[in-house]
């Protein structure tokens, strides 16, 4: 179905070869049906493994404005300016707005 030999998924999965490029990765989180959730951690892991920025945002990350926003915020947290806790609050604005916005589109 990915159009790999099972030797090679043998040997990502044993960390003897890099992960998936993107194209693999959407076909195998279409395969798996994964979650949006699932296939964003699945970007995160092979992107760690390859010392990259996750694919799927790459483009917004290095290319956009809001890319020069969140090097910004990671740079200040790196510095130590932007706490752990920042990060918290951050992220659970990010999720009420997101639950809020599922409930209005329903």
């Amino acid at each position: 179905m990915l159009g790999i030999s099972l030797s090679l998924l043998s040997d990502i999965e044993n960390n003897r070869r890099k992960p998936f490029d993107a194209d693999k990765i959407e076909k195998f989180a279409q395969e798996l049906n994964l979650s949006g959730e699932d296939k964003a951690k699945m970007y995160d892991l092979a992107a760690r493994e390859r010392k990259e920025i996750p694919s799927d945002i790459e483009e917004i990350m290095m290319y956009d404005e809001i890319g020069d926003m969140a090097r910004f915020a990671l740079r200040q947290s790196n510095a130590g300016v932007v706490t752990e806790e920042d990060w918290k609050k951050f992220i659970r604005e990010i999720e009420k707005k997101r639950r809020n916005k599922m409930i209005e589109f329903g």
